[in-house]
């Protein structure tokens, strides 16, 4: 795990909308993360109106699966830096 992220709300629909804010500007870069799965689990009608159970993920997972990785320019800003910061091997 690199993060958790805790919503709370006076009821749960404030949670769940503060939820899907905190998502909408959670960044983490240079790893592959399952922050697209969990909008949307967030944004599901299911999810926000509690009637859901264990078989949710199953239920759901054409509609929250992701169909294909893709890398926005954050994501390759953070790739660069990355390679680019490492040392090069000094010649003997």
């Amino acid at each position: 795990m690199i993060s958790k992220l805790i919503v709370h709300g006076e009821t749960r629909q404030i949670a769940v909308s503060k939820m899907e804010t905190a998502l909408a500007n959670y960044k983490i870069g240079g790893l592959v993360t399952n922050i697209g799965l969990l909008k949307k689990i967030v944004a599901n009608q299911e999810f926000r109106d509690f009637k859901y159970d264990l078989g949710f993920i199953e239920k759901y997972k054409d509609s929250i699966a992701d169909k294909a990785v893709t890398i926005d320019n954050d994501d390759l800003c953070c790739i660069a830096l990355q390679i680019f910061s490492q040392k090069k091997p000094t010649k003997l």
